[in-house]
């Protein structure tokens, strides 16, 4: 990239006359200066218009972000508040029956 840039150098070298519109004078410049800084300004105000347009999107992360931490604390909270005997723990899938052995009902037999 750098030797396309010199090349492009090399090839570009008369003077141009630059107005800036706002002040009164001109500008001499080599015509290979006035495009590489029209494409770096382009550049930069490119990057800054997009990070401005991207700031709602980066405050709707952090506040997920935060919102995740205060969830996962509150989770582990009540994981160690609330932690069940091993006499309440059953196995998963199979329904609670009072007043029964723990065990699955049996299947209903067809007739």
């Amino acid at each position: 990239m750098v030797l396309l840039a010199g090349f492009f150098a090399i090839a570009n070298r008369e003077s141009v006359r630059v107005g800036l519109w706002p002040l009164v004078d001109t500008v001499v410049m080599p015509l290979f200066a006035v495009i590489i800084l029209s494409l770096f300004l382009g550049f930069v105000f490119g990057a800054l218009a997009a990070w401005w347009s991207g700031r709602g999107a980066r405050w709707r992360a952090r506040n997920a972000e935060r919102r995740v931490e205060r969830l996962t604390a509150e989770l582990d909270r009540l994981r160690t508040t609330t932690a069940p005997s091993p006499a309440e723990t059953r196995p998963l899938g199979l329904p609670h029956h009072p007043g029964g052995s723990g065990a699955a009902p049996a299947a209903p037999t067809l007739h």
